[in-house]
């Protein structure tokens, strides 16, 4: 900055200068941000749940390497209106010189609280707020870069409702409680688009099926997916409730969990914490997600974008504050370890948002419990049971029809039904249906006879009849119609050890009974074998007995 030079007067005198240009100023950009509940893209196109608390990550570079340290401010929206200003703290090493997403020391990162978290949200961030660098260019410090607070797509979604079942098969009985049923729920809470959770514990029900096996080669895991999906019908539950029944294998390895795709009806084992990801996974198939195409996973997702069935992008898990990597396998596959992709994240929440809200097909009375399941297309039917519960809405794109006839085969009254697809089975395609027939004074008279049948193909059908109905209508062909008497079932009822009931009567009568709370109408299990036991709880009793399609009580 400063030379001297000694010069003579009178005389020339000469000096060297040596000088260098006054360097470019750095420049610092703000490249990017975006908020993350568990799966986002680059560009933040992923909708978040409002309410919940979500990841703020703010990338930024320089054109140069750098000790630099300026901070980050981020303000907030809802609407217009500003809801809170942060200062963020960026990497210690100074600026990146690239963009690098695959870990949070490289971006300048701030956990949004839920509470901020609105259909509404916008963001303004921008670096060095304050000026302290001298840089190149001031107007690339900014995101959005005209200075506008960037819009965020932020929906609302409906609370996940979930009842737990016990279910007692054989002398196990899956162990879900009060105490530990959130224990089921913490992997769904973090990758699945959800933020209230209304959970409950049911009271313990006794499954028709015999022993579970590891590869279910006697369908019994399919006999208690079934009855677990009766069990919404007969209590009456809220449209919008899932059913999830917890058993006890003895076994360690192999089926762990059924449920439909999709549904509101699943279930799994209880072995923690294994069956918390058996769960999320589960209610994965009831938020209509086919499997992600890893493990060997069967009927996998031909629209899954990712190969190997990788997530593709960068997760967040807000319990421990860390990235979950790209290669990380998605829920719906069979391969470990486990998170959720932005593409399923997204399907399940356009899902839920759209099924959320189903309406109520009624309010409680007398109709008829009309259940089974369809394998390759064939119908089978299991006994009906006259039941107190909301009758069935008719489905608008039906799979099957219920037909209600009389002894003539006239339809007393025809219900269209979905029959759902089970996941998980491979050896053949598995739907199950479950609807509640409304009753009325002509169908008390009349019925004889309850029929399944195919929308696509008639002929695909099946029916159970009352043979009392028919009976009766031979012995009062030549006089007036009476009121019809059902045969005793020879029901003999006594208790056993373990709090449970035993039920024996005539088989050949009556296919199968129903045992249920005598004050409550609450379904406590189903027989198909005289001599079969029932957990009671302490509750009284009472059991229906089916013909097929008329019940008795005792």
């Amino acid at each position: 900055t400063t030379q001297n030079v000694t010069i003579t007067n009178g005389v020339q005198s000469n000096a060297s200068v040596v000088y260098a240009g006054l360097p470019v100023l750095i420049d610092l950009v703000l490249d990017q941000a975006y908020l993350t509940q568990a799966s986002q893209k680059t560009d933040g196109s992923v909708a978040m749940v409002a309410g919940r608390d979500a990841l703020l990550r703010v990338f930024a570079h320089a054109d140069r390497a750098n000790v630099l340290a300026p901070t980050v401010r981020a303000r907030i929206y809802d609407g217009v209106t500003l809801l809170q200003t942060l200062t963020l703290n960026g990497p210690g090493a100074g600026v990146p010189v690239a963009l690098t997403e695959g870990t949070l020391s490289s971006t300048w990162n701030v956990v949004i609280a839920g509470a901020n978290v609105r259909t509404a949200t916008r963001v303004l961030v921008d670096i060095d707020p304050t000026n302290g660098v001298s840089e190149a260019d001031e107007t690339n410090n900014i995101w959005p870069r005209n200075g506008t607070p960037q819009s965020l797509t932020v929906n609302t979604v409906p609370t996940f409702t979930i009842r737990f079942v016990p279910v007692a098969v054989k002398s196990l009985t899956g162990n879900v409680t009060v105490g530990n049923m959130n224990q089921f729920l913490t992997t769904s809470r973090l990758l699945w688009p959800i933020l209230d959770v209304a959970a409950d514990v049911r009271a313990p029900f006794t499954s028709s099926a015999d022993t579970l096996l590891s590869n279910d080669s006697n369908n019994n895991w399919l006999t208690v997916l079934s009855e677990m999906n009766t069990l919404r019908s007969v209590d009456g539950a809220p449209s919008t409730m899932h059913y999830y029944g917890v058993v006890k294998v003895a076994y360690n390895s192999g089926v762990a969990g059924y449920g439909y795709v999709p549904g509101r009806a699943a279930m799994g084992w209880d072995y923690l914490p294994s069956g918390d990801g058996v769960a999320a996974h589960e209610w994965g198939h009831n938020f209509n997600r086919p499997h992600a195409p890893c493990g060997g996973a069967a009927g996998p997702d031909p629209l899954y974008p990712y190969s190997g069935g990788d997530i593709g992008v960068f997760g967040w898990n807000s319990t421990t504050n860390a990235l979950v990597t790209t290669t990380t396998k998605d829920i719906m596959g069979y391969c470990n370890p486990k998170w959720i992709s932005d593409y399923n994240w997204t399907k399940v929440m356009t899902y839920r948002q759209a099924s959320g809200a189903v309406a109520s097909a009624g309010t409680n009375g007398e109709g008829l419990l009309v259940w089974g399941r369809v394998i390759n297309g064939k119908v089978m039917m299991e006994p009906a049971f006259r039941v107190t519960a909301p009758s069935s809405a008719p489905d608008a794109r039906p799979t099957h029809f219920v037909d209600a006839l009389d002894t003539d085969g006239n339809v007393l009254l025809t219900l269209p039904i979905t029959a759902e697809k089970v996941d998980h089975v491979t050896s053949h395609d598995e739907r199950q249906f479950s609807v509640i027939l409304p009753w009325s004074t002509t169908i008390e008279q009349a019925l004889s006879q309850v029929r399944v049948r195919d929308v696509r193909t008639p002929l695909l059908s099946a029916s159970r009849t009352s043979v009392t109905a028919v009976t009766a209508k031979v012995s009062r062909s030549a006089r007036a119609a009476q009121p019809l008497v059902m045969p005793d079932p020879g029901s003999v009822v006594g208790v056993v050890p373990g709090g449970r009931i035993r039920v024996q009567w005539n088989t050949a009568r009556y296919p199968m009974a129903m045992v249920r709370d005598a004050a409550t109408g609450q379904v406590m299990g189903y027989v198909r074998r005289s001599g079969d036991a029932v957990v009671s709880g302490g509750r009284r009793l009472e059991v229906v007995y089916s013909d097929g399609v008329r019940s008795v009580i005792r």
